[in-house]
């Protein structure tokens, strides 16, 4: 088990160039990743993408790529001579026209859009972008490491709750083998002493009375809330994709702890079932950082 939250590092280096790579990752309900890094190195976005994806479910990405001082450009390029030419006729052609100063530097021409060029697929297969992904790779394995220390602190906090939800489950269970006894009791002195009948056994209103009663059986909810125990348990010992599965199951917990409340009818189990509810709000507002 994983959690959302986490933080990698990873330093490399590129022709004497050192740079290194930050991982952040908070929660976050789908996967997002926000990548801040150089224009130059925007054709690795792609791949980086990818990267973090297959390691990474769920969360807030963010990525950031920093070269140690001013390095100033990290990658080769070329002057694309025929947009240059364009640009001097063009230029030229102005000047002609509009009487103009005959001013023009190659300082302002490198300014021009497009003057530059680089081969994309060249630069994918280069040892820079092979450096960066080793980096990254770093970087996600420190933050994956950082990821699992947290997900199994959560983990250990998680069976602590839930351990107590069993145990109080299991009290219910007693107290409601009480309950069903003394409102039975309650009924049958309430419609004796109402109708002025002696004895109920064998009657009709007898079973009526024992009918009411029925309604204020919990035991499939107590079995159901045992079954999604043991379920919560097995889900603890998933390396991944478990968050979204534990916050369902939470839900039918809930589902299940509010129906006893609403059906026992004692003031003794909705105070646990109060308990009970604060217990699954808990582990609910937890499993919003797993993954």
């Amino acid at each position: 088990m994983k959690s959302m939250t986490g933080f990698g590092r990873y330093e490399g280096e590129f022709e004497g160039k050192k740079f290194h790579v930050e991982i952040h990752s908070v929660n976050s309900r789908y996967f997002n990743i926000y990548f801040n890094i150089t224009n130059e190195l925007n054709f690795l976005q792609e791949q980086l993408n990818n990267l973090l994806k297959n390691k990474i479910s769920r969360g807030k990405i963010s990525y950031k790529i920093i070269f140690s001082n001013n390095v100033g450009s990290i990658i080769n390029k070329t002057i694309n001579k025929s947009i240059l030419k364009n640009y001097i006729n063009e230029l030229h052609s102005i000047k002609n026209e509009f009487n103009l100063d005959n001013d023009l530097k190659i300082s302002d021409l490198i300014q021009l859009p497009d003057i530059f060029t680089t081969n994309s697929e060249e630069l994918i297969n280069s040892k820079l972008a092979k450096e960066i992904l080793n980096c990254t790779e770093g970087a996600l394995n420190n933050l994956i490491e950082m990821q699992v220390k947290e997900g199994e602190h959560i983990k250990s906090s998680f069976k602590k709750i839930i351990e107590n939800i069993k145990k109080e489950n299991l009290s219910i269970k007693k107290l409601q083998k009480r309950n069903i006894s003394e409102h039975l009791n309650k009924l049958r002195d309430r419609v004796t002493k109402l109708l002025n009948i002696k004895k109920l056994e064998g009657s009709s209103i007898e079973k009526e009375i024992v009918l009411l009663a029925d309604k204020l059986d919990i035991s499939e909810e107590n079995e159901r809330l045992s079954s999604h125990i043991i379920q919560f348990n097995n889900y603890l010992e998933y390396y991944e994709n478990v968050g979204k599965r534990l916050i369902f199951l939470l839900q039918e917990m809930l589902r299940e702890i509010t129906t006893i409340g609403n059906k026992a009818n004692s003031s003794k189990i909705s105070q646990k079932v109060v308990e009970l509810k604060n217990q699954v709000e808990i582990l609910r507002e937890q499993c919003q950082n797993i993954q």
